[in-house]
């Protein structure tokens, strides 16, 4: 749990501040509660999500972490099962942040209550890059660095046992190595 919210809060930081400054920049001045609000319109509507204030603008912020949470609760599951995923985060990591962004702009959006008019939306290519860099990568790099224990060796899982504690995550007693309890074989 501890690697989900670390994932999810790191990568949805990093997307928003990517979106705030490309908006700074592409459209000065920045105003970012009507940021915010455009986010709680995709679940409120448009006209609701402007005439909300700060409440919709703190709507709108809870949304886009409760999305940047699952993304990364997607990708942790994954990488249990998927051994690959977290072994090689600098490139899973891109390649998750274009499923993200493809997730987003082609189930996501459509479903919300102010759909896009066009795929790719308009200045997609700033938005797909925020997607590789501030999303997918993040969230490979952080759960990569909670190693999986699975039906290893007992040195393997010591050290797994090691990287945990230096991490402070806490060790699962039943996964890593004690002598009550050796580990299985692989089946």
């Amino acid at each position: 749990m501890k690697t989900i919210l670390a994932a999810g809060l790191l990568a949805g930081a990093l997307d928003l501040a990517y979106l705030f400054a490309f908006l700074a920049i592409k459209y000065p001045p920045l105003n970012a509660p009507r940021v915010l609000q455009g986010i709680a319109a995709g679940a409120i509507g448009r006209d609701a999500a402007t005439d909300g204030g700060w409440g919709t603008a703190t709507l709108g912020l809870a949304l886009h972490f409760v999305i940047a949470l699952s993304a990364a609760a997607v990708f942790y599951v994954a990488s249990r099962r998927l051994r690959f995923l977290s072994e090689g985060w600098w490139i899973t990591g891109p390649v998750y942040g274009v499923a993200v962004w493809l997730v987003m702009n082609l189930v996501v959006l459509p479903l919300s209550t102010t759909p896009p008019k066009a795929f790719p939306p308009p200045a997609w290519a700033w938005i797909f890059a925020a997607h590789v860099l501030c999303v997918g990568l993040p969230i490979a790099w952080v759960v990569r660095r909670h190693p999986r224990c699975v039906q290893c060796d007992r040195e393997k899982c010591r050290q797994a046992a090691r990287i945990c504690s230096t991490l402070h995550f806490p060790a699962r007693r039943s996964c890593f190595a004690d002598k009550r309890n050796p580990p299985r074989s692989p089946a």
